[in-house]
């Protein structure tokens, strides 16, 4: 897309792994810290009533006879019930690092990246800072397109990253487990009304292209691109060179060239 002069926004949601920017070989700068709320207990208004503990559905307040509730941090989920339910305003507001986000660009592509804190369980926190972040680029710049990577299955942080999208590239394999998340991901984005097509990576590992065809049918969705197992792709990964620039004529990047020729066509770029 880039090379087609297109000004383009990346905004990387795989905040448990994120790798978009070792793969178009930058370094992520301007760190920011994203922050959840999280209770302080102030001693001198507490009344041990235990309202805090019992609103808390992640465990993460308990009350002991007449004492200060114990708080878990790990557990706290960042939900504010406890400072919802105190009658006597004991609750006060803190917070705590949930992770970070992150700027990178490389020619006509700037990227928003964020990375979730090691031990961290609550994802979400770090997905809408990145998309936050990125709607500040929005506000500043002119994109002919945003690019969400988002991580793979079709839970709730999947969910929020295609939010607002017009367009979904579903990425399987020609396996049985590749078959049964691309069934999941594709019921997902018929609810959300989301037109898609299908990816199939690896595509020469197996002969099962049956088990990916069958699903695309009975959800009415296109095989737009078949990418091979290329070995030029992970040479290129270790480099962090986008293989389309470091080994053109790779079956890989060849297949990566033709994808981003029918997405623009898709879209009416």
């Amino acid at each position: 897309m880039a090379e087609r002069g297109l000004r383009v926004l990346l905004l990387d949601c795989d905040v448990d792994a994120p790798d978009a920017h070792q793969l178009l070989g930058v370094k992520l700068g301007e760190e920011r810290e994203v922050h959840s709320f999280l209770p302080e207990i102030e001693q001198s208004t507490c009344v041990f009533c235990g309202k805090c503990a019992k609103a808390c559905r992640a465990h993460a307040l308990i009350q002991v006879g007449e004492k200060t509730p114990i708080l878990f941090p790990d557990l706290c989920s960042g939900c504010e019930a406890c400072l919802l339910v105190c009658p006597t305003g004991a609750v006060k507001r803190s917070h705590k690092v949930m992770g970070w986000t992150y700027q990178a660009s490389r020619g006509r592509i700037d990227l928003v990246s964020g990375r979730l804190k090691l031990g961290e369980a609550e994802s979400a926190v770090v997905v809408r800072a990145v998309r936050k972040r990125a709607k500040e680029l929005l506000e500043k710049n002119v994109y002919d397109v945003a690019l969400v990577d988002t991580a793979p299955g079709a839970h709730c942080d999947v969910l929020r990253a295609l939010y607002g999208a017009k367009y979904a590239l579903t990425v399987t394999e020609p396996t049985p487990f590749g078959a049964h998340d691309l069934e999941l991901i594709l019921k997902l984005l018929d609810v959300m009304q989301i037109p898609a097509g299908v990816v199939l990576n690896r595509s020469d590992i197996t002969e099962r292209r049956d088990l990916i065809m069958g699903i695309c049918e009975r959800h009415g969705v296109r095989l737009v691109a078949e990418i091979p197992l290329d070995r030029a792709m992970v040479d290129c990964y270790i480099r962090g060179e986008p293989v389309v620039l470091c080994s053109p004529e790779a079956p890989g990047a060849r297949a990566l060239k033709e994808l981003s020729s029918r997405v623009l066509e898709v879209l009416e770029l």
